[in-house]
C-alpha cells in the first residue's frame, strides 16, 4: 500500500462518526485482554470459575449486555485443558481483536457469502491468532512442528467459525470452537 493511499485511510477513519470509535476502542480492549492468558494458566479451575462468574455478573451489570466470552469458558472450564483455554484465549482476544480493526480500517471487499465480514479483517484474524498461538505454543511442551499443525488447524476452523457460523455470537463461537480444537489436537500431539 502506498504513502497516499495510508493517509486517504487515515483520513477516512478519522472522518468517520462515534459509532466507529467505539467500535475501535471494543477491539483494543479485546487486544489488551490477552494479557489475562497467563492467569488462565496458573489459577486452580475453581478460582477461574469463580473470575468468570464475577466478570459475567459485571458485563451484565455495567454493559448491560449477555457476557459470552464469560459463558464461554465457563464450558471450556468443563472438560478442557488449562493449555487449551488460555490458547483459546489467546485466539479470541488477538483474532477478534486485529480482525475488527483491520476490517475497519482496510476497508476491503467483503468476505463471499458473508457481507458484514471482510477479507481484511478473516486475513487479520488468521495471522495475528496465528503468530500469537504459535508463539504461546512454544512454550509449552509441544514440538515446533507439532506448534505448526495444532495453530494451523486451530485459527482456520476457529476462523471459519467467526465468519460464517450464523445466529451464536462470535465472542462465544470463537472461544468454544479454539478451545474444543486446541483441546484435542494437544491430546493427539
Amino acid at each position: 500500500m502506498t504513502r497516499t493511499k495510508l493517509v486517504d485511510q487515515f483520513v477516512r477513519l478519522k472522518s468517520r462518526d462515534l459509532g466507529d470509535a467505539i467500535v475501535y476502542r471494543r477491539k483494543v480492549i479485546h487486544l489488551a485482554n490477552a494479557v489475562l492468558t497467563w492467569p488462565l494458566l496458573v489459577l486452580d479451575r475453581g478460582s477461574l470459575i469463580a473470575a468468570c462468574g464475577l466478570s459475567a455478573v459485571l458485563v451484565v451489570a455495567t454493559q448491560r449486555r449477555v457476557p459470552y466470552a464469560s459463558a464461554a469458558l465457563l464450558v471450556l472450564l468443563a472438560f478442557a485443558s488449562q493449555t487449551a483455554i488460555a490458547g483459546a484465549w489467546l485466539v479470541f482476544t488477538v483474532g477478534d481483536g486485529s480482525a475488527g480493526i483491520a476490517g475497519r480500517f482496510f476497508s476491503s471487499r467483503p468476505l463471499p457469502g458473508v457481507p458484514e465480514k471482510s477479507v481484511a479483517g478473516t486475513s487479520a484474524f488468521v495471522l495475528c491468532s496465528s503468530i500469537a498461538l504459535f508463539v504461546f505454543l512454544l512454550g509449552s511442551q509441544v514440538s515446533v512442528a507439532a506448534a505448526a499443525w495444532i495453530t494451523v488447524g486451530t485459527v482456520v476452523i476457529a476462523g471459519s467459525a467467526e465468519a460464517w457460523l450464523r445466529g451464536i455470537d462470535d465472542n462465544f463461537t470463537v472461544l468454544v470452537t479454539s478451545g474444543v480444537v486446541l483441546d484435542v489436537l494437544l491430546r493427539v500431539a
